[in-house]
């Protein structure tokens, strides 16, 4: 499942091979995200891209998708997807805004890839949060990384 809420064929459907996201591919903002789910939809004062720059990595559990400036992370987070995740975009991603509503699990890997996007933020990135996620925050000390805001 996608974060879309479409199965990989559906997706695969409208935008043809490569879903697997294992490195830099060219989609529609809408094909991987859409705006009802994504908290930051459009630069300041202008409409979003027709298209956007899009690097990521998904497993039968979970997804880290970087479109945009917007980290999109979905599902069950461990070190599988982690370590695709850090194949497909090296070094630190920097975003404007984390969207990690719908994880349901996250490992010590996608705690670890929380912690260095926030501390690697010029500013404390917006973090919209599933509880799993604030609850392993809190623990390991790291939520001040993070502007945490409510689900819209």
């Amino acid at each position: 499942m996608t974060p879309t809420g479409m199965t990989d064929e559906q997706l695969a459907s409208r935008r043809g091979p490569g879903l697997a996201l294992e490195g830099m591919e060219t989609a529609t903002r809408a094909d991987v995200v859409d705006e009802r789910d994504c908290p930051v939809v459009a630069p300041m004062g202008g409409e979003p891209p027709a298209t956007v720059l899009v690097a990521g990595a998904s497993d039968a559990g979970g997804s880290i998708i970087l479109m945009a400036g917007v980290l999109v992370v979905t599902g069950d987070i461990g070190t599988g997807v982690c370590v695709a995740f850090r194949s497909a975009v090296p070094g630190v991603p920097e975003v404007e805004c984390i969207d990690a509503r719908r994880v349901t699990a996250l490992g010590s890997s996608g705690l670890e890839l929380l912690e260095e996007t926030g501390r690697a933020a010029v500013a404390r990135p917006p973090l919209w949060s599933s509880p799993v996620v604030l609850s392993a925050l809190r623990a390991a000390a790291s939520d001040h990384l993070f502007d945490i805001r409510s689900s819209p």
